[in-house]
């Protein structure tokens, strides 16, 4: 079993993204649900998460392949289409952010890949 914790400064991460970046690390439904100013900590905690799945899982994969919406009880869930089943299975994640920091937690079963 594979643990990550990561943690982003909010201001930090809106310093560094600019259009074509803010285009490229998020799909359209994320932009239109998480793009408001008041959301840019979802954006971070998002874009922290898709950061670990390219560096832990498949570093051919790009930040538009991974879509993290959620679901209608608010809980975040993934979809990434050029990822077998059986992998996507074995991630389990948690996001979160204050008004500062966002924060993710990357669980992966490595037992059977």
């Amino acid at each position: 079993m594979q643990k990550i914790i990561r943690k982003l400064n909010i201001s930090e991460f809106e310093k560094s993204i600019n259009e074509v970046k803010y285009n490229e690390y998020f799909t359209e439904k994320e932009r239109e649900l998480y793009g408001k100013r008041r959301k840019k900590g979802s954006l971070a905690a998002r874009y922290l998460l898709k950061n670990i799945i390219i560096e832990n899982i498949d570093k051919n994969l790009k930040y538009s392949d991974i879509e993290i919406l959620n679901n209608d009880f608010g809980k975040p869930f993934l979809a990434i289409h050029k990822l077998e089943q059986e992998i996507l299975k074995k991630i389990h994640f948690s996001i979160s952010h204050s008004k500062d920091d966002a924060i993710v937690l990357f669980v992966i079963d490595t037992d059977d890949l």
